[in-house]
């Protein structure tokens, strides 16, 4: 199986310091290859650096940054020739680190066994009308971290996501995906409050004063812009 943790990033130099001290603690998936897709000022060898006692990374700096919505999407289509050539990319922006790979590689080898499905991802807790976080899961699709089979998720389809204008990417996702009738399997990713209990959205009062992006989430996804906050799992 062959494997690509592919992120386009727009973000401080400090964040492939802390996916790299990620990706290194890794038990369960340990054959995989590195592309970053880089629309910053960040030089490629400070990238090189970070990924240093890794092999098989591929790094493109100073790319063209397409914006808030269509940048993620725009790098996927323009790295797609080198994403084809894996069973399973996951795709993750810059601000989300995997803290543990256990659960990551179960879901992956359940995802395995749906032969017609190319997307694992989340729903998403985002109203795109409103512009505000639900507590209910959308129709939307997180894209934050998402895993695709380039085998089903071909070069038309992400075409087809960049035809849809300058809105947000987790809907463009459900759209591309409805349209060209593609199958996905839904990857639940929630937070753990400290009584215990399992939300999609908790509110400040459910996390004792800290905010969601002080914690993984169920699935060991810590999506942060704090990365002190990394610190406690690594």
């Amino acid at each position: 199986m062959k494997i690509c943790f592919f992120t386009v990033n727009h973000s401080r130099s400090e964040s492939y310091n802390y996916q790299a001290k990620c990706l290194k603690r890794f038990t369960k998936i340990k054959n995989f290859d590195i592309i970053v897709y880089d629309n910053s000022p960040i030089g490629g060898e400070q990238i090189s650096a970070a990924y240093k006692d890794f092999n098989n990374v591929t790094v493109l700096s100073n790319q063209r940054n397409a914006g808030y919505h269509l940048g993620q999407l725009y790098g996927i289509n323009e790295c797609y020739h080198l994403l084809k050539n894996y069973d399973y990319v996951v795709q993750h922006t810059s601000d989300t680190f995997f803290v543990s790979d256990s659960l990551l590689s179960d879901w992956i080898i359940n995802f395995e066994k749906h032969k017609g499905v190319g997307l694992m991802t989340n729903q998403f807790l985002f109203h795109p009308e409103s512009n505000h976080h639900v507590r209910e899961p959308t129709l939307c699709y997180g894209t934050d971290v998402f895993v695709f089979k380039p085998s089903l998720l071909d070069k038309e389809f992400w075409l087809k996501t960049l035809s849809y204008g300058d809105i947000p990417p987790e809907l463009i996702l459900y759209k591309a995906c409805t349209d060209l009738k593609k199958l996905v399997f839904i990857w639940p990713r929630m937070f753990v409050t400290n009584e215990g209990r399992q939300l999609c959205a908790p509110e400040a009062s459910d996390l004792n004063g800290y905010d969601a992006r002080f914690f993984a989430d169920t699935v060991s996804v810590m999506h942060t812009h704090n990365l002190t906050f990394l610190d406690k799992y690594l």
